[in-house]
Formats: structure tokens, C-alpha cells, sequence
């Protein structure tokens, strides 16, 4: 299993490669403006485009603002353009985590290669 670490701001993305499984946790806070700089091209890059499964783990990030939705809409729908299948894994037990995932699933229910996970019972910093 390799390893790759996004860092910017208070913001954590580790990049986790098994096979041909790739595992995105996220860390931290995101309270930018627009996305972090160099965050698309560490999630969209040769790598996701030979996996068959990207895993988006959500359930320790402590805060990303609403801005992010925007991001994560079109990344996803990006990954999901090269037939990689996504799974998102979140927790309702964090308020924002609960309404940004809803407004996220609500945007992008037409994906068939979209899966989302609530872990009610995990708190950010648990995973």
C-alpha cells in the first residue's frame, strides 16, 4: 500500500492506494473560498484513472465550508466520467457533514456508480 499526503491550510487529504482501490481520507478544516489549490489534481490524475473504486472518506474531517460543494459536485463527476466507481463515507453525527452530504447526494442521485455510506456511530477524529 503507497501513501501520498495533500496538505494546505488546515486541511489533510491522504491518498491511500491498494490494488486498484484508491482511499481518500480527509482531515482537518477547509474554510477557503474556492477549492485548495492543487486538490483537484491530487484526487484526478493517473492513479484515479486506473483505479476501478476511488473511496472518499469524509468521517474525520471536522469542517469543510459550502463552498466546497461545488468542488466536490465536479470532482466526483469527473471521477465518475472515467467509469471509476466513488463511495463516500461520511457521518450524520456532525451537523455539517449530515447537510452538505444530503445537498451532495441530492445533486448528484443520477450517478449509478455513486454509493454513500453514513457511519452515524463515528465523530471526526474517531477514524
Amino acid at each position: 500500500m503507497t501513501h501520498d499526503v495533500f496538505e494546505c491550510d488546515n486541511l489533510t487529504v491522504v491518498r491511500e492506494q491498494d490494488g486498484d482501490t484508491l482511499r481518500y481520507v480527509w482531515r482537518g478544516v477547509c474554510d477557503r473560498r474556492d477549492a485548495p489549490p492543487g486538490l483537484s489534481e491530487f484526487i484526478i490524475n493517473e492513479e484515479s484513472r486506473a483505479a476501478s473504486m476511488l473511496r472518499l472518506d469524509f468521517t474525520p474531517l471536522k469542517f469543510v465550508n459550502s463552498r466546497m460543494l461545488v468542488f466536490l459536485i465536479r470532482t466526483i463527476k469527473a471521477v465518475s466520467e472515467l467509469g471509476t466507481s466513488v463511495h463516500i463515507t461520511y457521518t450524520s453525527n456532525v451537523i455539517f457533514q449530515s447537510n452538505l452530504f444530503a445537498a451532495l447526494e441530492g445533486a448528484l442521485a443520477h450517478s449509478a456508480s455513486l454509493v454513500f455510506e453514513d457511519r452515524k456511530s463515528v465523530t471526526p477524529g474517531a477514524a
